[in-house]
């Protein structure tokens, strides 16, 4: 059997790396869903070393690390609350559509792209 599918998916940070890693480099944060087993990214402004990443951090969703410097904190809030919005639009949207969640609408969330037209779909 197995647990049950959830309703919408959790967001969570990932650094994006290349499979040789250079530790003086600083790679690109991006924000991730999984949903259906299909991965959707959306690149944050935010550059981090692999030694100032912590993967496990803020419940499993990746956090800087004080070794990032004065600004860690700040980030951290920020990214935080981005991933908490698209969390949050992403639960009213499972409320006032249930079961109709799929990777457009959450891609279009990341984007900040209004999900209905506001003709809705009439000429």
């Amino acid at each position: 059997m197995g647990r049950p599918k959830r309703l919408y998916p959790l967001g969570k940070y990932r650094l994006r790396t290349p499979k040789e890693v250079d530790k003086e480099k600083a790679y690109p944060v991006e924000l991730e869903y999984t949903w259906n087993r299909q991965v959707i990214r959306k690149t944050t402004n935010v550059f981090v070393k692999v030694a100032d990443w912590n993967p496990n951090g803020n419940q499993g969703r990746g956090a800087l690390r004080a070794s990032y410097g004065d600004e860690y904190k700040r980030l951290n809030n920020l990214l935080l609350s981005r991933v908490d919005k698209v969390d949050s639009l992403l639960a009213e949207y499972n409320q006032a559509h249930p079961n109709q969640i799929t990777t457009e609408v959450i891609a279009g969330l990341l984007a900040d792209k209004p999900l209905a037209r506001k003709d809705q779909g009439k000429d």
